[in-house]
C-alpha cells in the first residue's frame, strides 16, 4: 500500500502543517486491511507532527512572570479591542451560542425577577419585625428607582438584545423600573454596540443603556445614552444585578500549587513562534503561544524545630491587581490572603497537593460593583466553565489554557463562594459537576439564603430541570446527528423550537430540514412550522450576515405560496444584513406570482447586477420578456426559491 507524503516546511505552524497523503493502491491479495493502514497512517501522522514541532523555532517573550502579569493577558486584550464585535461573528474565534440563546435568557429573568420579589417582600417583613434580621443586611427595592442590570464584557449585544425579551415577559417585573446596562472594556466595541438597530429599540423605550467598564481603569459607570454616574458618591439605590457569560475566564488569575501545606507560585514562560516579530502588535499572534509554568516555593520550609514563619504573599508592596483604589486594594488583599490561607489547610496533609488560580480579576471587579451599589448589595449571575468544589484542584496538572483567537481559563467558583462568604453573601452553584457551563449565582444581599424562596425556586431550575447545559448539549447532538447523515424530522425541529423558546439560529441550522419538508407537508403540519416564524423574527439578531434567519424564514413562506409575506421578510433580510443576488432572485419569484411582472424585472436585473452570472435569473428574465409579448403568464406554485449559497 503505497503512500505519498508532503513533508511540511519549517516555517509552517502545528495548525498549518499537514501531510499530504495518497492511497494509490491497496493489494487484496497481500491482506492488508484498511484498519491496519489506518493505524499505521496515524502512527506515521503522530511522528510527522513531532517532527514538525521540534523544529518549530520559539521566541521567548517573558520567563517566570507571576501569572497574573504575565504578557498573555496585554495580547489578549489587545486582541479583543483589535477585533471588536467581529471576535463573535462570521470570522471570530469566540463561541458564544451557549450563553446567547432564548432558553438561557427566559432562565437568567427568572432569577433577576426571583430575586427582586423576594428583597421586596423580605424588606417590609424584616421592616415590621416578622423575619430575624436588621434592615441594612439585607438588600431593599424602592419601586421609584431603576433596578440596574449591568452585562459585564458584552462584547456581541446578542445576550442583552434577548435578555431584555424576556425581562419584558417577566410579570412581576412590569412594576420595577428596569435599565439594563452593556458594557465592555473597549470604547472602539461599545460604540459598535450603540449603533446596532436591534439595541437601538431597546434605548428608544428607555429599557438599555450603555457604558465602558475596564475594571483596571474604572471607578464609575458613566452611562452614555442617560449622562447618569453609577459609582461611589452616587450609588445606585437598588442592589445591582451583575451578568457574566465567558466573562470571568478571561480576567486576570494568580497560579498557585499546595503542596503537604507549604504554597508555591506558579510562574508563567511564555513563548511565541518566531514568524511573529512583535507580537504585542499583532492580534493572531495569540493563537501562536505557548505557556508553561514552573513552581518556586514561597516563604520559609517548616522544620520541627522551628515553626513556619512564612509572609503573607499579598502584600502593599505584591499587589493583587494594579490600577486600583486603595479601599479595594485592600479589601482584595485580605480575601486573597484568606483563600490561600484556606488552600494551604486543604492540602495541608503529607502527600496531599492542589493546584488552582486565585481569580484575582474577577474579584476585582465584584468590589468595584459593590461600591457603585448602596451597602454594598449585588447579586452576580455568572455562566462560565469552571470548577466549583475544591476535589476539582486536587493533583499537579498545570490550569488548563483554551486558546481560541483569545484565551481563557476556568474559573474558580469555589474561591469565589468563599469570597462572597467573607462578604457577608452565599453562592449558589449547580449540581451537575461534569457541565460545560455552569451557572453561578452569589449574591451579598443577604447573610444566608434564609428567606429567598422565589430565588431558590427559579434556581432550582438549574440544578435538578432542563438547563442551559442539557439545552446545549441537546441542541449539538442534532447537529451532529444531522452531518451525519441523520436528520431529525420537520416534527423535532419544531420541537427544539418550542424549547429554545424560538431562538433564530435554531431555525437557521435546520432549514434545510424545514424547508425540504414544508414542500409536500400537510398544510396543518406546514401551519405549524409557520406560526413559530413571527416569535423567530422578534428574536433575531445580526451578528454577521451569514447568520439570516430572516432569509431563510421568507423562503418557508414562499414555499407554501404565502408570496406577500415572504416578500416582507426578504425586504427586511435586504435591510438587516445586506443584498444578496439569492434574495434579489427569490423577491422576483415572488413578485411574479403575485402579478407584478415590473417589479419582478427589476428584482432579477439586480439579481445580475450583483452577480453576473446568475443563469437562472438571467433565464427567468428572457421568459418575462418573452411573457410579456405574449401576455401570459405560467400558472401553478413556484416552489423552486433559490437557498443562499
Amino acid at each position: 500500500a503505497p503512500f505519498l507524503f508532503r513533508m511540511p516546511d519549517e516555517n509552517e505552524t502545528e495548525n498549518d502543517a499537514h501531510v499530504v497523503i495518497s492511497l494509490c493502491q491497496v493489494d487484496d491479495c497481500l491482506g492488508i486491511r484498511i484498519a491496519e493502514v489506518v493505524d499505521h497512517l496515524m502512527a506515521l501522522l503522530q511522528g510527522l507532527r513531532s517532527s514538525v514541532k521540534s523544529r518549530r523555532v520559539w521566541h521567548l517573550l517573558e520567563k517566570s512572570a507571576r501569572f497574573g502579569e504575565s504578557v498573555m493577558w496585554t495580547l489578549m486584550e489587545n486582541w479583543y479591542t483589535r477585533s471588536g464585535t467581529e471576535a463573535w461573528g462570521e470570522a471570530g474565534a469566540v463561541p458564544c451560542y451557549i450563553t446567547s440563546n432564548q432558553f438561557i435568557c427566559k432562565q437568567y429573568s427568572s432569577l433577576v425577577a426571583g430575586l427582586v420579589r423576594d428583597l421586596t417582600v423580605m424588606s417590609s417583613r424584616v421592616g415590621a419585625g416578622m423575619m430575624d434580621g436588621k434592615l441594612d443586611e439585607y438588600g431593599t427595592v424602592d419601586l421609584s428607582e431603576p433596578v440596574y442590570i449591568i452585562e459585564v464584557a458584552g462584547g456581541h449585544g446578542k445576550f442583552t438584545h434577548l435578555m431584555l425579551r424576556a425581562l419584558e415577559k417577566e410579570r412581576y417585573l412590569k412594576r420595577i423600573k428596569l435599565c439594563m446596562v452593556l458594557t465592555d472594556f473597549a470604547e472602539s466595541t461599545v460604540e459598535q454596540l450603540r449603533s446596532k438597530p436591534e439595541l437601538r429599540a431597546w434605548v428608544a423605550k428607555g429599557l438599555l443603556d450603555f457604558a465602558v467598564f475596564d475594571i483596571g481603569q474604572t471607578e464609575s459607570l458613566c452611562l452614555l445614552e442617560s449622562n447618569t454616574v453609577i459609582g461611589p458618591g452616587c450609588e445606585a439605590v437598588n442592589p445591582l444585578v451583575m451578568i457574566g457569560n465567558y466573562a470571568f475566564d478571561t480576567f486576570r488569575s494568580d497560579n498557585f500549587r499546595v503542596r503537604a501545606g507549604q504554597l508555591y507560585e506558579g510562574l508563567a514562560s511564555v513563548k511565541v513562534h518566531s514568524s511573529y516579530a512583535d507580537p504585542t502588535q499583532d492580534p493572531a499572534a495569540l493563537s501562536h503561544c505557548r505557556c508553561d509554568f514552573a513552581y518556586e516555593l514561597w516563604g520559609q520550609v517548616q522544620t520541627d524545630e522551628l515553626k513556619d514563619t512564612v509572609s503573607e504573599y499579598y502584600t502593599e508592596e505584591r499587589q493583587c491587581v494594579e490600577h486600583c483604589s486603595a479601599p479595594i486594594q485592600t479589601t482584595l488583599r485580605k480575601i486573597c490572603n484568606r483563600l490561600l490561607e484556606r488552600y494551604q489547610t486543604i492540602w495541608g496533609g503529607e502527600g496531599q497537593q492542589g493546584t488552582f488560580l486565585i481569580p484575582t480579576g474577577a474579584l476585582q471587579c465584584v468590589l468595584l460593583l459593590m461600591r457603585m451599589a448602596k451597602n454594598g448589595r449585588i447579586m452576580c449571575i455568572s455562566g462560565d466553565k469552571g470548577n466549583t468544589v475544591a476535589s476539582d484542584f486536587d493533583g499537579k496538572d498545570d490550569p488548563h489554557i483554551d486558546i481560541h483567537g483569545s484565551f481563557s481559563t476556568m474559573v474558580n467558583f469555589h474561591a469565589l463562594a468563599l469570597a462572597f462568604r467573607m462578604l457577608g453573601g452565599f453562592a449558589l452553584h449547580p449540581s451537575k459537576w461534569e457541565a460545560s457551563l455552569k451557572v453561578n449565582v452569589l449574591t451579598t444581599c443577604g447573610p444566608s439564603t434564609h428567606g429567598f424562596i422565589d430565588l431558590l425556586r427559579s434556581f432550582d431550575s438549574f440544578k435538578r430541570g432542563f438547563n442551559p447545559d442539557d439545552y446545549d448539549g441537546l441542541e449539538q447532538t442534532w447537529e451532529k446527528e444531522r452531518d451525519r447523515g441523520i436528520p431529525p424530522t420537520m416534527q423535532q425541529v419544531v420541537a427544539l423550537l418550542h424549547v429554545s423558546q424560538y431562538d433564530s439560529d435554531v431555525l437557521r441550522e435546520f432549514r434545510r430540514v424545514l424547508t425540504d419538508g414544508l414542500q409536500a407537508a400537510p398544510q396543518r403540519q406546514a401551519r405549524r412550522v409557520l406560526d413559530t416564524i413571527p416569535a423567530v423574527m422578534d428574536a433575531s439578531y445580526a451578528m454577521s450576515p451569514s447568520e439570516d434567519a430572516v432569509f431563510e424564514a421568507a423562503r418557508m413562506h414562499q414555499i407554501r405560496g404565502e408570496y406577500d409575506r415572504a416578500v416582507d421578510l426578504y425586504m427586511m433580510s435586504i435591510d438587516t444584513y445586506g443584498n444578496h443576488a439569492s434574495t434579489q432572485y427569490n423577491l422576483a419569484m415572488c413578485y411574479r406570482k403575485l402579478g407584478d411582472s415590473a417589479k419582478a424585472m427589476f428584482c432579477l436585473h439586480r439579481a445580475m447586477v450583483l452577480n453576473p452570472d446568475h443563469h437562472k435569473a438571467m433565464k427567468w428574465l428572457k421568459r418575462m420578456l418573452s411573457e410579456e409579448k405574449q401576455h401570459s403568464a405560467s400558472p401553478g406554485v413556484d416552489s423552486a426559491c433559490q437557498a443562499r449559497c
